[in-house]
């Protein structure tokens, strides 16, 4: 078999067995050196290190002379069995290194090499917790914190529901005028009116719901004359109903429908229109009509209710036979209308007196087929009576339909009074 061959673990030469034999190689640390790398022994430490390590740092004693039966030369020991060495990897390790490369030399073991591999440990230990530490507070996602919800706005809770001042408190008076309202809403036949007013007249009369009572039976009555005028040879039958409705009331307590039939009366009446007018007067001396010049019954009055409004006045501010009106709202007026005849060739003028409340005041408004003819402020507040004169004379010779308004300004006792309402032909 071959020598083994190793080399020097610090220049790398070639060492054979011959040579540790001799003296120019040796092993340190189980590592092979030639006489000029080997390392130089650490000191006192070194004798601390244990047996077994010990034992091996321990060079091999110089063989003598070689053996046929070994092929070393070694010496037998007779103490110990003979053993054949199968290569010198037993003792050496089998390192093979390219010739010309240089290997480090080994580092010596000593204290401070274990200093430093603690030193070391521990920056390598601190490094290693920062970058964890590090890397877990980048890998947490920044959460921005909400702003703060302002609260909620107050809201102040309604304030209870109160009726309004203008709704009527039900009493029997109201609820009977509610019963006279849905039936004139709910049909066209005056009979079936006029029996309803008949069943709650005496619910209502006296009561502040009066005089829409009577609006409504008085629309009822005429338009049952007018039922009546219709049919054949009516108008002596409807003027002695007439005569026979005043027979009954020689007070003069229902003037309204007297004045309203034969105002139904005169307006088909035609040649007999006088009879009509003759007995109208006849009547009017009869109750003490003192102005027969103001016939309110001609005129159809459309007016709120404040104060009992329409409403007829013995006298108001020195004239007597006053009619009183008031607006229905804030946007709609009263009226007074009638369609008159107006004689041909002759000079036509409408004449009557206004007046205003003494805390308010009012817009007339003179208004003849549709067209305004005449627009004042009746005022100031208590400043009496006006003359009104509108001329008719371009209508000489035909029917007109002529329309007296009673208008809001501001909505504060703006009650209309009127007087001495009537037509003068010249």
């Amino acid at each position: 078999m071959g020598k083994q061959i190793v080399y020097c673990q610090g220049c790398g030469t070639n060492l054979r067995e011959e040579d540790f034999a001799k003296g120019r190689a040796h092993t340190f640390e189980n590592s092979p050196y030639c006489t000029t790398c080997k390392p130089k022994p650490a000191g006192p430490p070194s004798a601390r290190l244990l047996p077994q390590k010990a034992e091996a740092l321990t060079p091999l004693p110089d063989p003598p002379t070689r053996s046929s039966k070994s092929g070393l030369g070694l010496p037998t020991d007779p103490s110990r069995p003979s053993t054949t060495r199968k290569s010198a990897t037993g003792r050496f390790p089998e390192t093979q290194v390219p010739p010309g490369t240089r290997r480090a030399p080994a580092e010596p073991s000593s204290s401070a090499g274990l200093v430093i591999g603690i030193v070391v440990g521990a920056i390598a230990f601190i490094a290693l917790l920062a970058l964890v530490l590090s890397g877990g507070d980048k890998s947490r996602p920044s959460v921005t914190p909400d702003p703060p919800r302002p609260a909620p706005a107050f809201v102040p809770p309604p304030p209870p529901s109160r009726p309004s001042p203008s709704t009527p408190r039900k009493d029997p008076a109201f609820e009977a005028l509610e019963e006279l309202r849905r039936v004139a809403a709910g049909t066209s036949d005056p009979e079936a009116i006029l029996t309803k007013c008949d069943k709650v007249r005496g619910a209502i009369q006296g009561s502040d719901f009066d005089s829409e009572f009577r609006k409504i039976e008085r629309q009822a009555q005429e338009k049952k004359a007018q039922r009546e005028l219709q049919k054949p040879a009516t108008l002596d039958k409807f003027l002695e109903t007439i005569r026979r409705t005043i027979e009954r009331d020689p007070s003069g307590g229902n003037r309204e429908e007297v004045f309203s039939m034969m105002a139904a009366a005169h307006k088909v009446a035609g040649s007999r229109a006088a009879e009509v007018d003759e007995m109208r007067e006849e009547y009017r001396r009869r109750i003490g009509e003192t102005d027969p010049r103001t016939r309110w019954e001609d005129w159809k009055t459309a007016s709120g209710t404040e104060e009992g409004s329409p409403k007829r006045l013995e006298e108001h501010g020195g004239r007597k036979n006053v009619l009183m009106t008031h607006p229905l709202n804030r946007t709609t007026p009263s009226s007074l209308e009638r369609d008159a005849d107006l004689p041909a060739g002759k000079k036509t003028t409408l004449c009557f007196s206004v007046a205003p409340h003494a805390k308010g005041d009012w817009e007339l408004r003179v208004i003849v087929d549709g067209k305004p003819v005449e627009k004042r402020v009746v005022g100031p507040p208590g400043s009496g009576w006006k003359d009104i004169r509108v001329d008719l004379s371009s209508a000489a010779g035909r029917r007109v339909k002529v329309r007296l308004e009673n208008a809001p300004t501001g909505w504060e006792n703006e009650f209309g009074f009127w007087a001495a309402l009537e037509f003068k032909s010249e």
